[in-house]
């Protein structure tokens, strides 16, 4: 054989066994897309999941507007938007209402504060909201419905007084929904709903964290909103959100962070508060991998950061940003213990000046190693960009980030759904300018196991300190 052609098959036959010893992993690649309804609507994707064949789907809040022969007509519905894996719609379902086939719930109206979106072992999707009540839908793989649920706190009778802002999957394939009902006081409770797989009920529980005085001696029930769920390693679950208090320091009535710990069948465990993350904005919330648990949210318009242990004792917080309403959607710990952190992001010492889509890494202490911004219609030549909010972040299967929200570009008489699906970003990417972080508040924790005796509501079982 001639030798330059032995040499030749020679390197070939070591390429192809370095290849198999250390094999390589292409890095994911990022693209962005829109998705537009009619000229005039308001489109306002509330989550995203991925699904189990790479794709994703969507719940999207839509304010349909149409021009008749009297001027306008308009209406709100729930679309389900399903893509492939690269974001390529494959197809959308409207729900204006929801009829459950069945006949055993009432017709659900799907205008709600927030959706939820997760999909089931056999491909299908369970969406949540509030339109009223609580409530809970099943569809099949193409969207059709295959059962719906509607939930009433017992001693609530408006249908106004109800707002879901969260729900999960649980580990017996069941779902917990939790939220906010109004009590007859004037003040509101965490309340959390368990359901089997098929939607019917189990247990349902309120807590409250008691009242605050304010500074003439006035004593006010609290107003506590439950932001986000989560399932614990022993069965149980976690609660995060609002309650309000009075901070003498400013004489100001603020909404501080409270956690709610309980078993498995909903009865409290023990309850925190903090005085952090002191703005109405959504609180996220996840469980760490040494047990205790990381919440983003807002303080004094800026991302916030804090980790608690798996007591609700604080350890540290950080926030970011230049106090530009900046509002986080998503929250996932990583392997290297560290945090992505996405959310409506208003970028300092740039050209940008409108809201725009950021995603901010940061180590396990929480110091920023990065932040990176997304813009639908960025237009750097004549610094033109769009008003874009995003709304849910989730960690993909290839290590990169989904992100969903709304954009409005100029004039434009439509919000479309803006969907950025990231490179894989473990990797630092080209870094834009970093804030500084700033300092906690003036009372960095507080806790209503102190201050005030957290109360139970007739339907909570009586809680263990």
């Amino acid at each position: 054989m001639n030798k330059y052609l032995q040499s030749a098959l020679w390197v070939v036959l070591c390429v192809v066994i370095f290849s198999l010893i250390f094999p390589t992993t292409q890095a994911s690649t990022g693209w962005q897309r829109t998705y537009q309804g009619g000229s005039m609507d308001v489109l306002t994707p509330r989550s995203i999941v991925q699904t189990t064949d790479g794709g994703y789907a969507m719940a999207v809040f839509g304010y349909i507007r149409l021009e008749n022969a009297g001027g306008f007509s308009s209406s709100y519905e729930l679309q389900v938007l399903k893509t492939d894996l690269n974001g390529v719609e494959q197809w959308k379902r409207s729900y204006p209402t929801v009829e459950d086939p069945n006949n055993l719930s009432p017709e659900i109206n799907t205008y709600a504060d927030q959706y939820v979106i997760v999909q089931t072992e056999d491909q299908g999707y369970v969406i949540s909201g509030s339109g009223g009540p609580f409530w809970l839908f099943k569809v099949n793989s193409q969207g059709t419905v295959v059962w719906s649920r509607t939930y009433q706190c017992d001693y609530i009778t408006s249908s106004s007084d109800y707002h879901l802002y969260s729900m999960i999957q649980t580990s017996d394939g069941g779902f917990a929904l939790a939220g906010s009902v109004y009590t007859y006081d004037g003040g509101s409770d965490f309340w959390i709903v368990k359901t089997n797989s098929l939607g019917l009920a189990q247990w349902n529980r309120t807590f409250n964290s008691g009242s605050y005085t304010d500074q003439i001696g006035e004593t006010y029930p609290c107003s506590d909103e439950a932001h986000c769920v989560i399932q614990t390693s022993d069965g149980g679950y976690a609660l995060v959100g609002s309650n309000s208090l009075y901070r003498a320091s400013t004489s100001s009535i603020v909404y501080a962070s409270w956690v709610v710990k309980t078993d498995t069948q909903g009865n409290q465990l023990w309850n925190r508060g903090f005085d952090l993350i002191n703005d109405q904005g959504y609180r996220r919330f996840i469980v760490q991998s040494d047990g205790g648990y990381g919440i983003a949210g807002t303080q004094n318009s800026d991302f916030c950061l804090f980790k608690i242990t798996a007591t609700g004792q604080l350890q540290w917080s950080n926030t970011y940003g230049e106090e530009h309403a900046d509002t986080p959607c998503g929250l996932v710990q990583l392997e290297d213990n560290g945090y992505a952190i996405a959310g409506t992001w208003t970028p300092i010492n740039t050209t940008i000046t409108r809201p725009t889509m950021g995603l901010i890494r940061t180590d396990s202490a929480g110091q920023v190693l990065w932040i990176k911004t997304f813009n639908a219609e960025e237009m750097v030549t004549v610094t033109v960009y769009s008003y874009d909010l995003a709304n849910d972040m989730i960690q993909t299967s290839d290590g990169s980030y989904a992100i969903v929200g709304s954009t409005t570009f100029g004039s434009e008489t439509h919000q479309d759904v803006f969907f950025v699906k990231t490179e894989t970003l473990e990797q630092p990417p080209q870094p834009t300018s970093l804030p500084t972080p700033l300092a906690s508040e003036d009372n960095p924790s507080y806790s209503p196991d102190q201050t005030s005796q957290a109360s139970s509501s007739p339907t909570q079982s009586s809680p263990t300190q």
